[in-house]
Protein backbone atom coordinates (compact mmCIF):
# COMPACT_ATOMS: atom_id res chain seq x y z
CA UNK A 1 0.00 0.00 0.00
CA UNK A 2 2.56 2.29 1.29
CA UNK A 3 5.68 2.01 -1.13
CA UNK A 4 4.98 1.24 -4.55
CA UNK A 5 8.60 1.99 -5.75
CA UNK A 6 10.17 -1.09 -6.73
CA UNK A 7 14.44 -1.87 -6.51
CA UNK A 8 15.27 -0.27 -10.28
CA UNK A 9 17.89 1.63 -11.24
CA UNK A 10 16.83 5.15 -12.60
CA UNK A 11 15.11 5.55 -8.68
CA UNK A 12 16.62 9.09 -7.70
CA UNK A 13 17.74 8.54 -3.76
CA UNK A 14 18.07 11.63 -1.63
CA UNK A 15 21.32 12.29 -0.42
CA UNK A 16 23.30 14.10 1.88
CA UNK A 17 22.70 17.93 0.62
CA UNK A 18 18.96 16.86 0.43
CA UNK A 19 18.60 16.05 3.85
CA UNK A 20 20.60 18.77 5.30
CA UNK A 21 18.14 21.02 3.25
CA UNK A 22 15.32 18.92 4.94
CA UNK A 23 16.69 19.55 8.24
CA UNK A 24 17.06 23.30 7.47
CA UNK A 25 13.34 23.84 6.29
CA UNK A 26 11.80 21.97 9.16
CA UNK A 27 14.17 24.37 11.73
CA UNK A 28 13.13 27.30 10.19
CA UNK A 29 9.97 26.08 10.74
CA UNK A 30 10.43 25.51 14.18
CA UNK A 31 11.93 28.95 14.96
CA UNK A 32 9.48 31.19 12.98
CA UNK A 33 5.82 31.92 13.71
CA UNK A 34 4.59 30.30 16.01
CA UNK A 35 8.03 29.75 17.91
CA UNK A 36 8.20 25.94 18.20
CA UNK A 37 11.80 24.69 19.02
CA UNK A 38 10.48 24.21 22.07
CA UNK A 39 8.12 21.74 21.37
CA UNK A 40 10.42 19.46 19.28
CA UNK A 41 13.83 17.67 19.35
CA UNK A 42 15.29 17.89 15.90
CA UNK A 43 18.49 16.72 15.08
CA UNK A 44 20.02 15.75 11.70
CA UNK A 45 22.64 13.18 11.55
CA UNK A 46 25.01 12.86 8.61
CA UNK A 47 26.29 9.89 8.51
CA UNK A 48 28.64 10.12 11.86
CA UNK A 49 26.42 7.67 14.36
CA UNK A 50 24.18 6.27 11.44
CA UNK A 51 25.60 4.64 7.80
CA UNK A 52 23.00 7.30 6.02
CA UNK A 53 21.79 10.84 6.40
CA UNK A 54 19.23 11.36 8.94
CA UNK A 55 16.73 14.30 10.13
CA UNK A 56 15.18 13.36 13.32
CA UNK A 57 12.09 15.02 15.28
CA UNK A 58 10.43 13.94 17.73
CA UNK A 59 7.72 15.79 19.88
CA UNK A 60 7.62 17.02 23.54
CA UNK A 61 4.06 17.00 23.53
CA UNK A 62 1.40 14.55 22.98
CA UNK A 63 0.38 14.36 19.25
CA UNK A 64 -2.44 11.78 18.33
CA UNK A 65 -3.33 13.05 14.92
CA UNK A 66 -0.57 12.60 12.08
CA UNK A 67 -2.06 14.92 9.90
CA UNK A 68 -1.85 17.61 12.08
CA UNK A 69 1.40 16.79 13.28
CA UNK A 70 3.03 16.86 9.80
CA UNK A 71 1.32 19.91 9.06
CA UNK A 72 2.70 21.44 12.22
CA UNK A 73 6.31 21.00 10.91
CA UNK A 74 5.15 21.55 7.55
CA UNK A 75 6.09 17.84 5.97
CA UNK A 76 4.42 18.66 2.58
CA UNK A 77 6.29 22.38 2.74
CA UNK A 78 10.12 20.70 3.34
CA UNK A 79 9.36 17.43 1.04
CA UNK A 80 8.71 20.19 -1.71
CA UNK A 81 12.29 21.37 -1.35
CA UNK A 82 13.56 18.05 -2.86
CA UNK A 83 11.09 17.02 -5.12
CA UNK A 84 11.42 14.27 -7.84
CA UNK A 85 14.05 12.03 -5.40
CA UNK A 86 12.95 9.23 -3.12
CA UNK A 87 12.82 9.35 0.43
CA UNK A 88 12.40 6.91 3.25
CA UNK A 89 9.93 7.58 6.31
CA UNK A 90 9.58 5.76 9.48
CA UNK A 91 7.44 6.87 12.48
CA UNK A 92 7.10 5.22 15.45
CA UNK A 93 4.21 5.72 18.36
CA UNK A 94 3.11 4.41 21.29
CA UNK A 95 -0.22 2.72 20.68
CA UNK A 96 -3.42 1.34 22.80
CA UNK A 97 -6.19 -0.74 21.41
CA UNK A 98 -9.37 1.27 20.98
CA UNK A 99 -12.53 0.37 22.73
CA UNK A 100 -10.10 -1.54 25.18
CA UNK A 101 -12.18 -3.92 28.07
CA UNK A 102 -9.80 -2.50 30.62
CA UNK A 103 -8.33 1.19 31.35
CA UNK A 104 -5.22 -0.73 32.62
CA UNK A 105 -4.36 -1.54 28.62
CA UNK A 106 -0.86 -1.98 28.20
CA UNK A 107 0.87 0.97 25.59
CA UNK A 108 3.05 -0.70 23.10
CA UNK A 109 5.52 0.75 20.81
CA UNK A 110 4.69 0.94 16.45
CA UNK A 111 7.29 1.55 13.90
CA UNK A 112 6.08 1.84 10.17
CA UNK A 113 8.32 2.50 7.60
CA UNK A 114 8.15 3.18 3.50
CA UNK A 115 10.04 4.40 0.84
CA UNK A 116 8.11 7.05 -1.43
CA UNK A 117 9.03 9.12 -4.42
CA UNK A 118 8.23 12.60 -4.02
CA UNK A 119 6.75 13.82 -7.55
CA UNK A 120 3.11 14.95 -7.53
CA UNK A 121 0.73 15.47 -4.75
CA UNK A 122 2.61 13.08 -2.53
CA UNK A 123 1.37 14.08 0.80
CA UNK A 124 -2.16 12.81 0.80
CA UNK A 125 -0.31 9.27 0.19
CA UNK A 126 2.21 9.52 2.97
CA UNK A 127 -0.43 10.50 5.40
CA UNK A 128 -2.54 7.64 4.24
CA UNK A 129 0.09 5.34 4.53
CA UNK A 130 1.38 5.88 8.03
CA UNK A 131 -2.79 6.56 9.30
CA UNK A 132 -4.22 3.00 8.28
CA UNK A 133 -1.92 0.75 10.04
CA UNK A 134 -2.99 3.18 13.29
CA UNK A 135 -6.89 2.87 12.27
CA UNK A 136 -7.74 0.49 15.31
CA UNK A 137 -5.33 2.00 17.64
CA UNK A 138 -5.20 5.12 20.23
CA UNK A 139 -2.03 6.52 19.49
CA UNK A 140 0.71 9.17 20.39
CA UNK A 141 3.79 10.38 17.87
CA UNK A 142 7.31 9.41 19.20
CA UNK A 143 9.01 10.19 16.56
CA UNK A 144 9.89 10.93 12.58
CA UNK A 145 12.88 10.00 11.04
CA UNK A 146 13.62 11.10 7.24
CA UNK A 147 16.58 9.64 5.47
CA UNK A 148 17.94 8.13 1.72
CA UNK A 149 15.66 5.84 -0.46
CA UNK A 150 15.17 3.03 1.14
CA UNK A 151 17.71 2.86 3.85
CA UNK A 152 15.68 2.72 7.38
CA UNK A 153 16.78 -0.35 8.19
CA UNK A 154 19.78 1.49 9.35
CA UNK A 155 18.18 3.83 11.86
Amino acid sequence: MCSEIGHDDDRNSADKEEIEKVHEKIEDKLFGEPYLVDSFRLRCFTGEYANSPIVYIAPHGHHTDIAEFFDLIDLNGTLNEICGFSVSIKLKCSIKQKHGGSPLTTRLKMKHAACFKLDGDFMPKIIACFIEPLKDYEYCVAYLKIGPDCEWWYY
